[in-house]
């Protein structure tokens, strides 16, 4: 049975990745000002949207495990999201960074070519980096997710227990946490490592989350858990954000941001016909192509991004990312050999 809401809850979060990306009201100087608080607050509730995707993965995946066991699920799984990684790895070595406007003040096609020439000597110099994110830093959650996946399968495999998951994932989080912005709390280490480099430990534990709700039956409303740990989302923002003299700024992958996930998962699952009559669903399917797709697009996008000064760009600028994402995915979908570099 298709579970709609869920497929709602991707089209949300995957919008949600691109107002992470794009930054509304915090971009400009000018803007930054007047709508800096606006521009973190909504920055602080989009933060769920990649801890949502890893969720949602280990759910479905522990489904698959159930119906076609183990082996053959992960072949599949990985096969899939590897061909995908390996796939924007070559295409965002080609559209790296700002590639339209290099384009443009070149004259010529040039810049591309030097990009993707670029790539050996990337990844032979800073491995560290390369191995963790590829050619361009959004792919960290595909690497990611392939490595938390097969930390998944490895325990399955194991015989390991759904608690014994879910406390392996807990114990990879709070290492996540205490190498960033816990850094210099009790559980700190005094060190921080980047995030691509931490995304496996983040993606073990909410991967693991999914496989933990997929076995089991959970009474805790997701509306209400939402609610509340919205408010202790804020809280622990907050509070971080004074710790470290400073006004309020948005923080992703806390404490909190595991509840807050949880209760949209669980709210979605609660309520699986929601969105059914409208269209919204239909994006969710296509969320992951929008993912990979819209970082070169928004390194063409961003040179006209950059000659508008408005509040109403700065709401307009996100949706226009999606339409076209959404426009480019859909092209792909229906050409045959290009299907699997967009899921």
């Amino acid at each position: 049975m298709k579970i709609y809401s869920i497929e709602v809850a991707r089209a949300i979060a995957i919008f949600c990745v691109i107002i992470i990306h794009t930054e509304p009201f915090l971009r400009q100087p000018e803007l930054k000002n007047n709508w800096y608080y606006f521009g973190q607050i909504i920055q602080q509730l989009s933060s769920f949207a990649v801890p949502f995707f890893f969720i949602v993965s280990g759910y479905f995946y522990s489904h698959g495990v159930n119906k076609k066991g183990l082996r053959k699920q992960f072949q599949q799984y990985f096969k899939r999201i590897f061909i995908l990684l390996l796939s924007w790895v070559i295409i965002d070595g080609v559209f790296w960074g700002s590639w339209l406007t290099s384009v443009i003040d070149n004259g010529s096609l040039k810049p591309l070519l030097w990009n993707i020439m670029a790539v050996p000597s990337f990844a032979i110099n800073r491995p560290d980096l390369f191995l963790f994110r590829g050619t361009a830093v959004p792919l960290w959650f595909l690497v990611s997710l392939l490595g938390g996946t097969i930390f998944l399968s490895i325990l399955i495999y194991s015989k390991c227990n759904k608690f014994i998951i879910m406390l392996v994932g807990l114990i990879a989080y709070i290492f996540s946490l205490s190498v960033s912005f816990y850094s210099h709390t009790v559980i700190g280490f005094g060190f921080i490592i980047p995030l691509e480099q931490r995304g496996i430990f983040i993606s073990i534990f909410y991967i693991s989350i999914g496989y933990f709700l997929a076995n089991i039956q959970i009474k805790i409303n997701g509306i209400s858990l939402l609610l509340i740990s919205t408010i202790l989302m804020f809280i622990e923002s907050y509070i971080l954000s004074t710790s470290q003299n400073a006004v309020f700024i948005e923080h992703p992958y806390l404490f909190s941001t595991a509840l807050f996930s949880a209760g949209v998962f669980l709210s979605a699952i609660q309520h699986p016909n929601f969105g059914a009559n409208g269209s919204l669903y239909k994006i969710g399917g296509l969320s992951l192509g929008v993912y990979v797709v819209h970082t070169p697009l928004l390194g063409a996008l961003n040179y006209y991004r950059d000659i508008i000064n408005s509040p109403a760009w700065e709401f307009i600028f996100p949706f226009t990312v999606l339409f076209l994402s959404i426009l480019i995915v859909s092209v792909f979908k229906q050409t045959p050999y290009l299907r699997k570099i967009v899921g």
